[in-house]
């Protein structure tokens, strides 16, 4: 009974809340896609985990870096096929020709604007945005391209969101904006 009753508590306090990720670092798009049909990509991923000020968690985050790794390299293989390049990962930075830079740094905390609506049980409504929860940067050694782009978790709060919680449970998908600004930078770098 203890167990029903701490699963529904959890679901409802986490019910009134619908989340997305955002970048507005897209490169423009090109006219022409400069991806030859046999491009071969040596690539070298750096994964990190940082601390934000007045948050906790640290071990968290270095254990998410470290499980990590497969899904990133499975995304990156799966990107760099479907734009038609061979990917090959590399163990040392200095045989890459394309590196990949992740940067996980979380704000673990209510926002202060949320504060209100969880002291309210949900009638008073918030947003907001917890800017560059995930930062990629990819360099193209070959033609010199670099490019940074900042993912930003958006959140709504209010109790009348309960009936449609469940859509941050298929847009919270970080991976496909990992792979989302891949193809971004592939496409017009």
């Amino acid at each position: 009974m203890r167990v029903a009753f701490f699963v529904a508590t959890v679901l409802i306090l986490q019910g009134c809340t619908v989340a997305y990720y955002k970048t507005d670092d897209q490169l423009s798009s090109a006219s022409v896609s400069k991806v030859s049909g046999n491009c071969n990509i040596d690539y070298y991923l750096e994964i990190s985990a940082e601390q934000r000020q007045r948050t906790t968690g640290t071990n968290e985050r270095a254990e998410w870096a470290k499980n990590a790794r497969a899904k990133y390299i499975s995304s990156t293989e799966s990107v760099l096929d479907f734009a038609g390049c061979s990917a090959n990962q590399t163990a040392l930075k200095e045989n890459a020709n394309f590196i990949i830079k992740v940067k996980i740094s979380p704000f673990n905390s209510a926002l202060g604007q949320e504060w209100l609506t969880g002291l309210s049980f949900g009638l008073i409504p918030s947003w907001g945005t917890r800017p560059n929860e995930y930062t990629y940067t990819f360099s193209n050694i070959s033609n010199g391209a670099i490019h940074e782009y900042s993912i930003d978790n958006v959140s709504f709060n209010h109790l009348v969101l309960f009936p449609v919680f469940w859509v941050t449970f298929l847009t919270l998908d970080e991976s496909k904006e990992f792979e989302g600004a891949l193809e971004n930078f592939i496409e017009n770098s």
